[in-house]
């Protein structure tokens, strides 16, 4: 992680993109110091054959963070 956030200084940028095949499981609500919320998202491997790990409407489940941990 620390990498990650190291990139924008060394080249200059303003952003960094992430682009991955995972699917929102769940929002799980102020999440962070400043009130945002965070994503839970999963990606399904070969055993999850029924896709049971993922969710079509993850975005619309929201959880708190006790529930999380």
């Amino acid at each position: 992680m620390r990498m990650i956030k190291a990139i924008p200084k060394a080249w200059r940028g303003s952003i960094a993109d992430l682009v991955a095949r995972y699917s929102v499981y769940r929002r799980i609500t102020d999440y962070y110091n400043d009130g945002s919320d965070a994503f839970d998202m999963r990606k399904p491997l070969k055993r999850d054959k029924q896709r049971k790990t993922v969710r079509a409407n993850g975005e619309n489940i929201k959880v708190d963070p006790s529930e999380v941990w």
